[in-house]
């Protein structure tokens, strides 16, 4: 595993000591890869399965296992995000509900096609970028269509 080849966005699963000082493999993606210094910045995956939000740098040595091209983090740890909302003033929308209404259904256009296969290729190159195509996709699988 040559780590000085990992890429902005890939995944990684590094070895993390615990509170108790018991080793735990842990999901991270790699933010920078600073090859000078042997050290990859990282967001970690935390245990309600979300990135954490502060990038934390790691030495090559703590990677367990590294995924080349894979930048989707839920698929290879196999953990699903936590629906709970973790967001303060969250809790004054409980109750709000939008009834369904299937003659609200929108038509799908050649205009909506050609969005949605634009929206496909594209390849965002920023990592504020791949957060906001990856949440509109999961949220697309979840309630789409």
């Amino acid at each position: 595993m040559n780590l000085a080849e990992v890429k902005q966005l890939e995944i990684i699963q590094v070895r993390l000591m615990t509170d108790e000082d018991v080793e735990e493999p842990t999901f991270a993606k790699v933010m920078d890869n600073r090859t000078n210094v042997r050290v990859l910045r990282v967001l970690f995956l935390n245990d309600n399965g979300c990135l954490d939000r502060y990038i934390t740098d790691i030495p090559y040595e703590s990677v367990i296992s590294y995924w080349p091209g894979e930048t989707n983090i839920w698929d290879i740890s196999g953990i699903e995000p936590s629906e709970e909302m973790d967001s303060d003033g969250d809790e004054d929308l409980e109750g709000f509900v939008v009834p369904d209404d299937e003659e609200d259904a929108p038509t799908y256009t050649n205009e909506r096609r050609q969005f949605d296969n634009d929206w496909s290729d594209w390849t965002p190159d920023t990592p504020e970028g791949a957060r906001f195509k990856n949440m509109v996709n999961h949220i697309e699988d979840k309630y789409g269509s």
